[in-house]
């Protein structure tokens, strides 16, 4: 005869007592964890059916919300897998790329635009030795030629131009006296060619003197006009020694100026080499960082080949290497039993950074195929 029992519990008259059935959880048991048993004293405890109801129901509860949360958590998870992956990609594309195409086309900009303002200067410069030294060899020539032309129109005449002396012939006066007396003149004569004689050689030492002076005068003048010419021809030389040290002087300030301005140069390329050094370091070491919170797998070069992934190929999220607490996690949406379901979301709760031996001691079974 069945027994019916009402809500609190008690036995209805007409109906029989049957053995009550006990609600008991068991993680390793086939069926989940959750049977019924028969306590054996023959009675029926409804408390004890809804007892087990409520504990599936709070069950059903907590597996839902441990669910909800795992699955926000693993959806967290990928997005930060995701970032991270995304981060050590454009951090892997900075990395040894050089020094910035601006840094270096301004630097470049800076060497070129020095190097032509110090061509400019020096070409100035030296158009300008070279003018004045125009303006002074004109100046010389033209005050040499001026002495030189002077010279030439007032020819010393003095002693050229003097008047030759003409000797004059003496007559003897006696002699023709005597010659009108009848008696001969050659004796008074003889006085007179001994006169004439004198006189002669003095008009001619005379006229010597004067060719002697004038000759003189035309070599002092020859003298005077060589001098000039010697003095053009000095000036001139002294000249252009003045301009040789000048654009000696100009060209070496010039590659002075260029010698500096590639020293300047060089330390800005060097510089800007070691700031782009220190920021490889800086992008390596964030790289490192990433590398190290297990969502970014090291790449060939970084001392490793990313799981599932080929050289020069970003890894999925997927390819990230699971803990054995992300692992047990992952088993719940497959598993049935409530109570297994409770006591796993639990442990996940409770133990975050469990190990994979421990996470087979809780749930041999189902951490057999974990770590």
């Amino acid at each position: 005869m069945a027994v019916t029992t009402s809500r609190l519990g008690r036995v209805l008259p007409g109906t029989k007592a049957t053995p009550a059935r006990m609600v008991t959880e068991d993680p390793t048991s086939p069926t989940g964890g959750v049977t019924l048993t028969d306590d054996g004293s023959g009675t029926g405890s409804a408390g004890s059916i809804l007892s087990g109801q409520a504990s599936l129901a709070r069950a059903a509860t907590e597996r839902e919300k441990f669910l909800q949360e795992q699955a926000a958590a693993q959806a967290a998870l990928q997005r930060q897998q995701q970032g991270a992956l995304a981060q050590a990609a454009y951090l892997r594309g900075q990395l040894g790329a050089g020094i910035p195409t601006s840094i270096s086309g301004e630097i470049s900009a800076q060497e070129t635009a020095g190097q032509k303002y110090i061509e400019d200067q020096a070409a100035a410069l030296l158009g300008q030795l070279q003018q004045r030294e125009t303006q002074a060899r004109g100046m010389t020539s033209t005050g040499y030629s001026n002495l030189m032309n002077y010279l030439a129109r007032t020819q010393p005449t003095a002693f050229a131009q003097a008047q030759r002396v003409q000797p004059q012939t003496v007559q003897s006066a006696l002699g023709q006296y005597m010659s009108g007396q009848g008696v001969s003149p050659a004796v008074a004569q003889e006085a007179a060619n001994i006169a004439n004689v004198q006189a002669a050689g003095g008009a001619a030492n005379y006229n010597q003197l004067l060719d002697v002076l004038a000759a003189r005068e035309q070599a002092a003048q020859q003298s005077r006009q060589s001098e000039a010419e010697m003095g053009l021809t000095s000036q001139l030389a002294n000249l252009q020694s003045i301009y040789g040290a000048g654009t000696a002087s100009l060209e070496q300030q010039r590659l002075a100026a260029l010698a500096d301005l590639s020293s300047r140069i060089s330390a800005a390329r060097l510089q800007a080499q070691q700031d782009q050094a220190a920021r490889d370091r800086a992008i390596q070491d964030a790289l490192a960082g990433l590398i190290g919170t297990g969502f970014v797998p090291p790449t060939e070069t970084e001392g490793g080949t990313a799981p599932g992934a080929e050289a020069g190929v970003e890894p999925t999220p997927e390819a990230v290497q699971q803990t054995a607490v992300q692992a047990l996690a992952a088993k719940l949406p497959g598993i049935r039993n409530e109570t297994l379901a409770s006591n796993i979301a639990k442990f996940v709760a409770q133990n975050p950074n469990a190990t994979a031996a421990q996470v087979k001691k809780a749930f041999p079974k189902l951490g057999a195929n974990i770590g």
